[in-house]
């Protein structure tokens, strides 16, 4: 031996690995190995749907109303002359694509600052009156609501985009006097919240820096108007987490699915339903889960298999233990232990008697 290479037992042979592998576990086969089929797209909790098992997204219950959205929503913002010049861009081009609206607020804001503090409220009524569908600002992007049920489970937790993203509003002030900006001032709110005062940053500062008593005059809008924007707040971080506590659910679920059929079933994802109660379909396998009858010939013969593998190891133990007293017995009849160690082994013996 040069030192280079280990040393064999005798009756042993060296595993030979390809190089830059290492050498497999003790007892390891490939087919004890097993892996989850990695996630694809349009399966967003990581179910094993196959393609096109996903229903597509529900129609939006808000259908597009021109004259609605001429009387309440950012058009009627807009002047005669620039609502017909609308009109006849529209003609011809139609409505901004949702590619149109990402370049223009890709353009218009900086990284971090949509989700810090969402959209101008001008940048907010310019798309709302150049689209005719609704908007959803989730973080740093943007979607429409069919890309939403494409990339998160509404389907599979029954609720809608509109449900936790809030609707913004846009509060119209009228100039502040001997302001430097001539026109109205602009401020987006969620849709009917009282929560805080509405009114524009300088008037809250002019009334926190007020004296005690004096009078301080507050704008109010002059008029409010809707807009097809969402912002995900609260209740999108909500839906986010909620939606990773399931994957993540269904993640495990699956591999203890892959794992030995007589570990005990762990209670902890009996609360999710179980590996089998869900639709956790692997690789090859039907996107649709087991019946009830399934699961519980599964839960029996889980039930019997634990129960013959505990018969087996009470068996082994009792053979042991069996064994063990023969080997003292046999070695007090050749005179190799004490007298004393053949009345402990004697059986119905209690320690302690004595004999006649």
């Amino acid at each position: 031996m040069d030192g280079t290479e280990p040393a064999a037992r005798p009756g042993t042979t060296l595993a030979l690995c390809p190089a830059g592998a290492e050498a497999a576990p003790k007892g390891a086969t490939a087919a004890a190995v097993a892996t989850l089929p990695p996630q694809r797209a349009g399966d967003p909790l990581g179910l094993g749907l196959a393609p096109g098992a996903r229903p597509a997204a529900p129609p939006d219950p808000d259908a597009y109303d021109r004259d609605r959205e001429d009387a309440e929503y950012a058009r009627s913002l807009l002047s005669a002359a620039d609502l017909a010049d609308l009109d006849a861009e529209y003609a011809e081009h139609g409505a901004w694509t949702i590619h149109q609206v990402r370049a223009l607020i890709a353009e218009q804001t900086t990284k971090g600052s949509l989700e810090e503090g969402g959209l101008d409220p001008e940048i907010m009524a310019l798309i709302d009156a150049r689209t005719d569908y609704k908007i959803f600002v989730a973080g740093d992007s943007v979607h429409t609501r069919e890309e939403l049920y494409d990339a998160y489970p509404f389907h599979e937790f029954g609720v809608q985009p509109e449900a936790v993203f809030a609707a913004q509003e846009i509060g119209v002030f009228p100039p502040r006097p001997h302001a430097a900006r001539a026109g109205p001032e602009y401020l987006a709110r969620d849709v009917g919240d009282e929560s805080l005062d509405f009114m524009p940053v300088e008037d809250l500062i002019r009334r926190a820096a007020a004296r005690p008593g004096a009078r301080h005059e507050a704008r109010t809008p002059a008029r409010i108007v809707k807009t097809k924007i969402y912002i995900g707040k609260q209740h999108w971080r909500d839906f986010e987490a909620f939606q990773r506590v399931c994957c993540g659910a269904v993640r495990i679920a699956k591999a203890a699915a892959l794992g030995d059929a007589l570990a005990r079933p762990s209670p902890l994802l009996a609360l999710f339903g179980g590996p089998a109660a869900a639709p956790l379909a692997l690789a090859g396998s039907p996107a649709a889960g087991p019946d009830a009858s399934e699961l519980r010939r599964l839960a029996s013969e889980l039930c019997r298999r634990e129960e013959a593998v505990c018969r087996r190891e009470e068996e082994v133990a009792q053979r042991l233990e069996d064994a063990a007293r023969a080997w003292r017995l046999i070695e007090i009849g050749m005179g190799r232990a004490p007298a004393a160690a053949a009345a402990a082994a004697a059986p119905g013996r209690e320690p302690g008697a004595h004999t006649n």
